[in-house]
């Protein structure tokens, strides 16, 4: 009964999901080393989520930044799988729209909609950043190293634990950076302003959290080492080689494009002053999108030898080259407004720029990613991740 439990939370839901949607499909099978402990990885998705709901009842407060603590253990489990923490998401998500703070809006019909539903809807997409694709992005870095040719075999092992440490720990400091911006409608759409408790804990410790979560980063990497041994490596194995075959969208690139421009105009909902820049955000990621398949299935010949370099050196490139822009947009235009317009288009620019330095070489825009031989394991698959 165990095993069956296990063969279908980490292969077939996976397998299953990957066949629509490739990174949800890579995404739940994040964590399937636990299946190592047949008991543990039986129960670790349906723990998550009561995790979840019980952090929910403790806190009661649909800001969740306004505790460290919550976002600290969403945050670990992360770690440990992309799985543990999109189901630890899941169940605060739900636990706080049952029994937060803000209950009572369940009475006030239509305008709880989009004064309490979708800025709670949009404060769960941000922690999922940060409990779901930052364990991805750190796994793809991870899998960098060790796919590449120019790391000497000696030192994989080392650098394997260094980039997952790093990447844990940048990309945790980033969102601690981030979140408190994203999750404005939770305020601004009610009415209100956001409070200091809700901002306060991340901007002035989350540097901790980047520490916790880049050591947790290490460990997971010595878990992995003893856990994928035996019949879970066989399962790492078959997961690695369906989720390869299973990685084509059923969706056209214009389709994917406009999708993906109108889920990072929500995200960036708060930051958004009015229509008008709602619009030009949309069209703005819409082109983006399309512009980054078009030139990776078609590159010129500049691109294509951009395309050479290794795509993690590309990626740090693109955010080394996003943050020095977001400080020359901040520093130009933040004494010449008194909006969040500054932030705003520093995003983009931050966006676009790790958007198309970070585009996968040989992608067909219409077809998703191009299949890639079936490795010997998901952790020795090449570096995917979402895009």
């Amino acid at each position: 009964m165990i095993e069956r439990l296990v063969q279908l939370q980490w292969l077939r839901i996976p397998l299953l999901v990957a066949r629509r949607v490739p990174t949800a499909g890579l995404a739940l099978a994040d964590g399937h080393q636990l299946a190592r402990w047949p008991l543990v990885g039986a129960l670790a998705s349906p723990g998550a989520f009561v995790v979840g709901l019980s952090l929910a009842l403790l806190t009661r407060d649909v800001a969740y930044t306004s505790h460290l603590l919550v976002v600290g253990v969403v945050g670990l489990l992360g770690t440990v799988g992309a799985a543990l923490g999109l189901w630890a998401t899941v169940g605060l998500g739900v636990g706080l729209l049952l029994v937060g703070d803000d209950v009572a809006p369940w009475l006030s019909g239509v305008a709880w909609v989009f004064q309490g539903l979708l800025p709670q809807l949009l404060s769960w997409v941000v922690l999922g950043l940060l409990a779901v694709l930052v364990p991805l992005t750190t796994q793809a870095a991870r899998a960098a190293v060790r796919a590449s040719a120019r790391v000497p075999v000696r030192l994989r092992a080392p650098g394997e634990l260094a980039a997952a440490g790093l990447t844990a720990a940048f990309a945790t400091a980033v969102w601690s950076s981030a979140a408190p911006l994203l999750i404005r409608p939770l305020f601004v759409w009610a009415g209100s302003s956001p409070t200091v408790e809700a901002i306060a804990p991340l901007q002035e410790r989350g540097v901790w959290l980047a520490i916790v979560l880049g050591l947790a980063a290490v460990g997971r990497v010595l878990l992995d080492r003893r856990a994928l041994v035996g019949p879970t490596a066989r399962l790492s194995q078959v997961l690695g080689a369906g989720l390869a075959q299973q990685s084509r969208t059923v969706l056209s690139g214009r389709t994917r494009a406009v999708l993906g421009a109108v889920g990072l105009t929500f995200l960036l909902s708060g930051l958004i002053g009015n229509a008008l820049e709602a619009v030009v955000v949309l069209v703005f990621f819409a082109g983006l999108l399309l512009l980054r398949d078009r030139l990776s299935a078609h590159p010129p010949a500049v691109v294509a030898q951009v395309l050479r370099v290794p795509r993690a050196v590309r990626v740090g490139v693109g955010l080394l080259l996003g943050f020095l822009a977001t400080r020359g947009v901040l520093g130009f235009f933040w004494v010449r407004t008194q909006t969040f317009l500054p932030v705003l288009v520093a995003a983009c620019v931050g966006a676009a720029l790790v958007t198309l330095l970070g585009m996968r070489a040989g992608r067909d825009a219409t077809r998703g990613p191009l299949p890639s031989p079936a490795p010997r394991g998901l952790h020795d698959a090449p570096p995917g991740g979402p895009a």
